[in-house]
Parts: C-alpha cells; structure tokens; sequence
C-alpha cells in the first residue's frame, strides 16, 4: 500500500513510477548490471573463475540503454519516485 508513513511513495502517480521502475529492474537492470557486468568482473574473477568477455560486451551494450530508461522516468525530480527520498517513520 502506497502512503506517506511507509517506504513507498504518497501518490498513486508516484507509486505508479515506483512499480515501473521495479520492472525495469527486474526485467533489465539486474540482469544486464549485476550479472552481465557485476557478476562477470568482479564475482568470478574473485573466485578464480574467468569472465564471459562476450557476455560482459552485450550487457554493457545495453547498460546506457537500461540507465537511460531510470533518468527518463525521474521527469525532473531529484529521487527515482518523487520529489523527497521516503522512508520508514
């Protein structure tokens, strides 16, 4: 439930860009930044493991493409939802 008391946005417009933002994220973001690139550069090769090059090349490939989607949904506002960062009270 969207309110003013909780972590989620007041509005229901706010709380509309808040679940679109989620799918982005769980659509594209986290694949192609966490996996794609993240998992790749930093994770296997801590384990020992070699990098997917050619994987690593797609993800980054769509990286702007996946942020760009984020910084057009702000119209304007400071945070990703709105016009104030929210939180628990």
């Amino acid at each position: 439930m969207c309110g003013p008391r909780g972590l989620q946005p007041a509005t229901p417009r706010q709380c509309a860009r808040m679940n679109q933002i989620i799918s982005i994220a769980d659509g594209y973001i986290y694949s192609n930044l966490v996996w794609g690139i993240h998992v790749e550069l930093v994770s296997k090769p801590l384990r020992g493991e070699p990098s997917d090059e050619a994987g690593v090349a797609i993800a980054r490939s769509k990286a702007p493409v996946c942020l760009q989607a984020l910084a057009d949904l702000m119209d304007g506002e400071p945070w990703l939802a709105g016009e104030t960062l929210t939180s628990h009270q």
